[in-house]
């Protein structure tokens, strides 16, 4: 996390944190930029007082799934033709 963290620090995610605030932040910053969330995304959501949640936005949801198209648990139900 040694260069990741400078980059972070940079770009000014960590600016006015101190303590173990600063660090816990760093840590999330880590991992959410090690999943591949953008420099841009995480200023926005810092900015926006999201921070926490974008684990939870980036997470698979039922309605992201893809379930096949006449699956038991697909909403949509096959039509019988009579």
């Amino acid at each position: 996390m040694g260069k990741q963290k400078a980059d972070l620090e940079a770009e000014g995610l960590l600016d006015g944190l101190e303590g173990e605030t600063r660090k816990a932040r760093a840590r999330l910053l880590a991992r959410l930029a090690d999943d591949g969330v953008s420099v841009e995304e995480l200023r926005r959501a810092i900015a926006e007082d999201r921070l926490v949640l974008v684990p939870v936005e980036r997470a698979p949801s039922p309605s992201r799934r893809t379930i096949p198209k006449g699956s038991p648990w697909s909403s949509e139900r096959p039509t019988m033709r009579l």
